[in-house]
């Protein structure tokens, strides 16, 4: 999905925030990565999402298979 520790990438999702968070509303943002994600929290985002769908049932697939073997 590109490279989302570009510093280009992380300057437009700072600017992002920033203009977000001038306003009432929450900023947030989608991250797969739990250390990230924790990052994003301390930068000033009020809401991280860190999985999608298809990301948590993959996670709990290799959980139970882990188990099996």
């Amino acid at each position: 999905l590109g490279q989302m520790g570009h510093p280009d990438a992380l300057a437009a999702i700072d600017a992002a925030r920033d203009a977000i968070n001038a306003t009432p509303a929450a900023a947030g943002i989608l991250d797969f990565d739990t250390e990230s994600a924790r990052r994003r929290l301390e930068r000033g985002f009020s809401m991280v999402a860190i999985a999608g769908d298809s990301t948590m049932l993959v996670r709990g697939m290799r959980d139970v298979l882990g188990k099996l073997r």
